[in-house]
């Protein structure tokens, strides 16, 4: 009888501590997204003012992880801040500049388009 009191007292303290697990796991990852979505609307808005702000920006169009931009002025672009926020690579021509910020950018450039279309 000792020995199924005892193993009823492990499975509930099992599965008590599988579901405090769960649950801190839970919060843990809601947080994370919360704080991934703020940091993505910050690196937006600095990469918006890195451009020479939203006054300098003609139109915006991406693909993949690539931002393809019309500027009034390419020479406005601080080109080593766009590198502090994460952006690999920036090609220049005449009258575009495409800036390739990575693999797991379409969120990032969703939320880059969502806040220039915000300010205009």
């Amino acid at each position: 009888m000792e020995n199924l009191d005892l193993s009823v007292i492990i499975i509930i303290s099992s599965l008590a501590a599988v579901l405090v697990l769960s649950l801190i796991i839970f919060f843990v990852l809601k947080n994370k997204k919360k704080k991934t979505a703020l940091e993505s609307k910050e690196r937006s808005q600095n990469m918006i003012l890195a451009l020479g702000n939203k006054e300098n920006i003609v139109s915006v169009d991406a693909k993949e992880s690539r931002l393809n931009l019309v500027l009034h002025d390419n020479n406005l672009i601080d080109e080593l801040r766009l590198k502090e926020l994460g952006v690999s690579s920036i090609i220049k021509t005449s009258k575009k500049v495409t800036l390739v910020v990575g693999k797991e950018a379409s969120k990032e450039v969703e939320e880059f388009i969502g806040q220039y279309q915000d300010k205009k």
